[in-house]
């Protein structure tokens, strides 16, 4: 030994000397160690010494490498097979104390590396110990970085050894090991790389983000040094991106733009590569997205670098573009439109996952990856739109939203000549016509519009038809579209019609054409106004979400259309198609039945125009005939009780509707002949309905807005007691066919009809539409049946009616008298007042209600026979002697006494 100490040249006397002392102390121990009968407590104890007596030398390097290379690695290497747990660990600590501070490691490594490979690299791994295989791979990461470049012949041995042990529960190191090699020599670490860059794959699906993160640190070197392994991981980096730390994703959009940057070969793989990174310009977090969108510039500054003569003539065009935030750098540009194909086909795969994360985080992908081609990706919209319809027919919900984002972009920066044609065929045609594909397909026709330039979109041909917005209407305007039944597609149809008129409200703010509210030239317009009054007249309540959500986008679009038009209301809108549109619907009406939308829409206009329809004569005119031809009695009963409800409407709102001008009296008489149509008694339930609702009608009718002399309510006295026969005087429009049917209705089993009668027949009472004694002879037995009505409302109302019928007869009795007019031109007898005998039935009729239990009823009745007490035409003898004969019978006289009194 002392021979080996004397060898050694490099150390001087005192090191020398040193060196003897302990390699003395040590022999000792190294003696027990190297004896194969030693107890294991032995051993360990010699270990402890040897280790302890070996710290003294680690200040003096020179020394520890002599002692190492002459005494102790041979001993330490053998003992790191050892059985014993603790003897492999003090011996390896040992080891690796002294070899981290000798100055040629080096010289160590063709003893150190065989012995690793074969504790580490096997098949099973010998090394039990996690914890000592921990130690050996710190020490061995050491060792690399200690030797640098020389540890270049060993690569291929650790990287046996890194392999495996990329699999234990502490790959941390591993991993460090793995970047030591990648750094220190990477020209003998390229020939491996690929192999490793496998390797570290469960490194980066461990289920420790810190783990995760340091992984991604050693794959990001393992590729600098050579990108061969990329295809191995990168569908691990794809699952990354969803990752639920953020630390873990802020790495891999690093690892990523270091590789882009760093590579060699850096362009032809950038297809692959800067895909993540743009997973990055899409991330949830803010901060993340600044940081991605900032690599992206970094990239393209390093493209136009290398790449200047492409680029050259763009910058100097546009020398600030990427320093716009609405622009995408230039370089950045250029090298994804460059590789547009291949990074298109692979988000296009992805969005068609099984995965809903994976679908949602790829269409937010290529929504970034438009924003930077821009008009490039125009030439792969037919590739594009397909799989758009698809997601947007049936998926999730936050992949719908996704989808529509990227055609909000595809309609910002392609043509719309170029998508409609296809968008619109797949809207109509694709997938068979199934009513999902539609569907999705017109969210995405909505989402283009919405993108669209108002300029371009709306852009005028040299006749002045705007094309695009042409070809769209009469696409929506398809049966299985705009004309469907199915609220869920026509939600949709009326999203895209709005944001159609959206872009039209746009475009005419920079016209200087005032639009004349006289002229019907607006074609495109036009159509689209009958489109949204197509969809606000579907049927619906507010029950139906999708009613609701169709009926307010359409009310929308007609005020942006009013702007379109530069008109002040929707009112206006409807006034300057509405003659239009009803000539239209005048072609049709006659062959309208229930299942006919026109008649919805005919209702929709009609109540939209406002005061319009009651200024113009012609318009006004029109809307009576065709109320009239839809209330013909061959017509569906649904039809007519639709129609009637909307002229309850236009009556009860006469001053904003069709009497704005006063024009109405002028129609009116026509309109009560259509009412009177309709409330004549038939059987059924939807009939009763119908009569109910024309007698509200008629009512309406009969009370007007305002009194006007010679008219009840807007209809004409004149056309009231019109003759209907020369030859019969008494033979009366009001006579025989007014008064009929309000007699019928009086025993209509719906109550609120009895009520609109008796309303109805109160109201002509006080009127001069009575012109004989004989309609009052007809009628007062009808009302007295209702004061035993069922209701007591309805027989105070009778009772009430019986009052004004009193009134009446006694202001018509008094009116002929004073003209004495006994005989008419033709001699024949007329009457001049009812007989004592109807007076007599009157008078039992009503006395019976005197005692009735409800007090209200009494003093309705009681009001009757004071009317009666007044009246000249009644003999008051008539009264007192059935007062007299009936009095005792009833519980109180009270009633009886007042009327006595009167007598």
């Amino acid at each position: 030994m002392m021979a080996q100490v004397e060898a050694d040249q490099s150390l001087n006397q005192q090191e020398t000397e040193f060196l003897e002392e302990i390699t003395q102390k040590l022999q000792r121990d190294l003696n027990i160690l190297q004896e194969k009968g030693t107890d294991r407590t032995s051993k360990r104890k010699a270990l402890e010494r040897v280790k302890k007596e070996s710290e003294k030398v680690l200040p003096k390097p020179k020394v520890a490498s002599s002692l190492l290379k002459s005494t102790l690695i041979k001993p330490l290497l053998i003992l790191f097979f050892d059985k014993i747990e603790k003897c492999r660990d003090l011996s390896i600590s040992t080891f690796f104390n002294l070899a981290n501070v000798v100055p040629d490691p080096e010289n160590f490594l063709a003893y150190i590396i065989p012995s690793l490979v074969d504790r580490l690299s096997g098949t099973e791994i010998l090394e039990e110990s996690e914890e000592i295989r921990l130690n050996l791979i710190v020490g061995l990461n050491d060792l690399v970085n200690k030797c640098q470049v020389k540890i270049s012949p060993f690569i291929e041995e650790i990287s046996k050894i890194v392999t495996k042990t990329l699999n234990d529960p502490f790959p941390e190191e591993s991993c460090n090991l793995v970047q030591s090699m990648a750094k220190q020599s990477p020209q003998s670490f390229a020939f491996i790389s690929a192999s490793v860059s496998k390797a570290l794959i469960p490194t980066l699906i461990h289920r420790h983000s810190g783990v995760r993160t340091v992984g991604l640190k050693a794959l990001k070197d393992a590729l600098i040094v050579d990108p061969a392994g990329l295809d191995d991981v990168l569908d691990t980096l794809w699952n990354l991106i969803h990752d639920k730390a953020p630390s873990v994703r802020q790495t891999l959009y690093t690892c990523i733009f270091e590789v882009q940057m760093k590579l060699m070969d850096r362009w032809s793989l950038a297809y692959k590569i800067l895909p993540l990174l743009l997973a990055g310009c899409s991330d949830e977090l803010p901060n993340l997205v600044d940081i991605c969108q900032n690599y992206m510039i970094e990239v393209g500054k390093l493209y136009e670098v290398e790449w200047e003569d492409r680029v050259k003539e763009e910058l100097q065009v546009v020398p600030l573009a990427g320093q716009q935030l609405d622009r995408p750098r230039i370089g950045s540009k250029h090298i994804l439109r460059e590789n547009t194909q291949k990074i298109l086909n692979k988000l296009l795969e992805l969005m068609q996952d099984w995965n809903v994360d994976v679908r949602l985080k790829s269409s937010r992908i290529l929504n970034s990856f438009l924003w930077y081609v821009e008009e490039c990706i125009t030439g792969y919209v037919g590739t594009i739109l397909p799989i758009l319809c698809k997601i947007c027919s049936n998926d999730d919900s936050a992949v719908v939203i996704a989808a529509i984002k990227i055609g909000q972009s595809l309609g910002k920066y392609v043509n719309p000549n170029v998508y409609l044609e296809q968008i619109l065929f797949f809207a109509k045609n694709g997938s068979g016509g199934s009513t999902p594909y539609r569907v999705g397909s017109l969210k995405v026709l909505q989402s283009l519009i919405e993108g669209s330039s108002a300029e371009f979109f709306c852009s005028k041909t040299s006749e002045n038809i705007r094309t695009n917005v042409v070809q769209l209407t009469e696409t929506l305007n398809d049966k299985e579209l705009g004309g469907s039944d199915n609220n869920i597609i026509l939600t949709e149809v009326v999203g895209c019609l709005l944001a159609t008129v959206s872009k039209l409200s746009e475009a005419t703010k920079t016209e200087m054409e005032i639009v004349d509210v006289k002229s019907n030239k607006n074609d495109e317009e036009y159509h689209i106004f009958l489109l949204l009054i197509r969809l606000i007249s579907i049927d619906g309540d507010e029950k139906y979400p999708e009613w609701s959500s169709i009926c307010g986008k359409a009310s929308k679009a007609l005020e942006l259309l009013a702007n379109s038009l530069k008109l002040s209301s929707v009112t206006d809108v409807y006034t300057l198609f509405m003659n239009r549109i009803l000539d239209w619907y005048a072609l049709g009406v006659s062959n309208w039945s229930q299942y006919n939308s026109e008649r919805k829409e005919f209702e929709s206009v009609v109540k939209g125009c406002g005061p319009f329809i009651g200024k113009n004569p012609e318009t006004l005119s029109t809307v009576i005939k065709i109320i009239c031809c839809l209330t013909e009695p061959e017509k569906e009963v649904i039809v007519k009780e639709r129609v009637m409800r909307l002229v309850l409407y236009l009556l009860q709102n006469s001053k904003e509707t069709i009497n704005s001008a006063s024009l109405l009296y002028s129609f009116s008489f026509v309109l009560l002949k259509a009412i009177l149509s309709n409330s004549v008694w038939r059987a059924g339930k939807k009939i009763a309905t119908l009569r109910g609702i024309s007698i509200d009608c008629l009512f309406a009718l009969s009370k007007g807005d305002e009194e006007k002399e010679g008219y009840v309510g807007f209809v004409a006295i004149s056309d009231l007691v019109q003759q209907l026969d020369e030859n019969d005087t008494e033979k009366t429009f009001f006579r025989t066919q007014v008064i009929p049917n309000l007699i019928n209705c009086l025993d209509d089993d719906l109550s609120s009809t009895r009520v609109a009668t008796l309303n109805v027949i109160s109201i002509f009472l006080n009127t001069k539409a009575f012109t004989s004694v004989a309609e009052y002879k007809i009628l007062y037995p009808e009302l007295v049946k209702r004061l035993d009505d069922a209701q007591d409302s309805i027989r105070i109302l009778a009772a009430d009616t019986l009052t004004n019928f009193v009134i009446s007869l006694n202001k018509f009795t008094s009116l002929i008298q004073n003209q004495d007019l006994n005989l008419n031109n033709e001699k024949k007898y007329v009457e001049l007042k009812l007989d004592d005998v109807h007076f007599e039935s009157l008078i039992k009729s009503t006395t019976v209600h005197l005692d009735d239990m409800n007090n209200e009823v009494q003093n309705a009745v009681l009001k009757v026979l004071i009317a009666l007490a007044k009246s000249v035409c009644c003999d008051n003898n008539l009264i007192k002697d059935h007062l007299e004969l009936v009095g005792n019978k009833h519980r109180s006289q009270v009633y009886i006494n007042q009327i006595k009194n009167l007598l």
